[in-house]
């Protein structure tokens, strides 16, 4: 009878091992899209069992491998340890909140880090998540009528010392100083706007009316304005025109218009129907009212409001001086409208109705749950100290792991038979 309770013992052991065993089993046997799925669908339970898993590494379960350069170029061999050490830093953050299990980051030399991320196979996710700079400010838009204004003056000079283009107002309204400096007729060029931006349309559930159904793509000497269409109260860039865009703003002609204390930003993602989506323009103030480093938390949301409703939302709620500052800004600009810009993106920028108390705000546009939850970690973990490079990235698959597995089961295999062998013989 005392020896009754060690057959119990080893039962009861069996079935406790298998018990752990079972949330590891049950999440390796499912592929990377069934994973996925479960992280879409059912969040809550796919961490779960992820907690409960064994944590295998990027040799057993395969994964992705970054290598990062932190660009240090023209910082004091100080400030450039310093900055190799707060964006190894961050990483770290990112990683950790991202949830990956058993995660690999090191310095390689002076300004490089390793970052091995076992289990995820989404290069350009990580990429994304771990690269992204993630300066976060708020900069007020300047008025629509002072960014037509200075639209139409970058327009008119590059038009004047480009012979192939002629400029967008009528012939003969223009004068020219005697060193051929364009002189400005505003009145010419309010009707030229005009006809180039188009009339406002109506835009259908489809998108349908929003460029017109004659709309011809420019000439590629064409000037700036032609390049522009009209989008309700904002300026648009068709996805087609926007790298010729970016390049007459970025003209040292252009520039030389632009005062110094503003900037044009395009919005982050192109909207419109599909098949002629585009970017909106806007003229924002250069010196933000705020900074990220106002920002206590950042969560994903799904919106409840009419404009918003169903759709990923990040929600920023700020620090004590945050919500003090916000609310000083809030209430001098009532009427103006404040854009929300990442990493010179700009993601809304929503009209001020009112003195904003509690220091909260969102960010709409981010895209999908999962992009909305990426761009909620990095705000969170702060921005990067410098601009990073990734400069080598892969993907690496489980099969080395998968090798030394099958060798040690065929090893262990080998063994039990010599044992029971030798038993036999003896």
């Amino acid at each position: 009878m005392r020896q009754n309770w060690k057959p119990l013992l080893i039962v009861a052991l069996v079935v406790t091992a298998a018990f752990h065993l079972y949330p590891t089993i049950e999440f390796y046997s499912m592929d990377v899209d069934a994973r996925q799925q479960m992280e879409r669908d059912r969040p809550t339970t796919y961490y779960d069992l992820q907690k409960r898993s064994i944590n295998l590494g990027l040799d057993l379960q395969g994964g992705i491998h970054l290598v990062m350069e932190v660009v240090t170029e023209g910082l004091e061999p100080d400030q450039a340890r310093d900055a190799v050490d707060r964006a190894q830093e961050v990483v770290r953050n990112r990683v950790d909140q991202f949830g990956v299990a058993e995660p690999t980051i090191q310095r390689q030399g002076e300004n490089r880090i390793i970052v091995e991320l076992p289990g995820l196979q989404d290069v350009e996710r990580a990429k994304n998540l771990i690269g992204q700079t993630a300066l976060l400010e708020f900069q007020l838009l300047e008025p629509e009528e002072d960014r037509d204004r200075l639209l139409q003056r970058i327009d008119a000079v590059l038009a004047a010392s480009e012979p192939d283009a002629a400029p967008e107002s009528a012939p003969g309204d223009d004068e020219t100083t005697d060193d051929g400096e364009a002189v400005v007729d505003s009145a010419a060029h309010e009707v030229a706007t005009s006809s180039l931006f188009g009339e406002t349309a109506e835009v259908g559930d489809d998108g349908s009316g929003l460029f017109g159904d004659e709309q011809e793509t420019p000439e590629p000497a064409a000037g700036l304005l032609a390049r522009l269409i009209r989008v309700g109260p904002e300026v648009g860039v068709l996805k087609r025109d926007l790298a010729a865009v970016k390049a007459k703003l970025l003209d040292p002609r252009a520039q030389s218009l632009i005062p110094s204390d503003v900037e044009f930003l395009f919005t982050s993602r192109s909207e419109g129907p599909e098949d002629s989506p585009y970017y909106v323009l806007y003229l924002v103030r250069t010196r933000p009212e705020m900074t990220g480093d106002m920002i206590a938390d950042a969560q994903v949301t799904i919106g409840q409001s009419i404009d918003y409703m169903g759709q990923p939302i990040v929600d920023l709620v700020t620090t004590d001086d945050g919500v003090r500052r916000f609310r000083t800004v809030t209430g001098a600009h009532i009427g103006d409208r404040l854009a929300i810009v990442l990493d010179g993106a700009v993601y809304s920028a929503p009209t001020i109705q009112s003195k904003i108390m509690n220091g909260r705000s969102i960010i709409t546009g981010s895209g999908t749950q999962e992009e909305a939850k990426d761009l909620a970690i990095v705000l969170r973990a702060g921005a990067l100290p410098a601009e990073v490079e990734i400069i080598e990235d892969r993907t690496v698959g489980p099969s080395l792991g998968r090798d030394s597995i099958e060798q040690g089961r065929v090893a262990g295999i080998i063994s039990m038979v010599i044992v029971a062998l030798f038993m036999i013989a003896y």
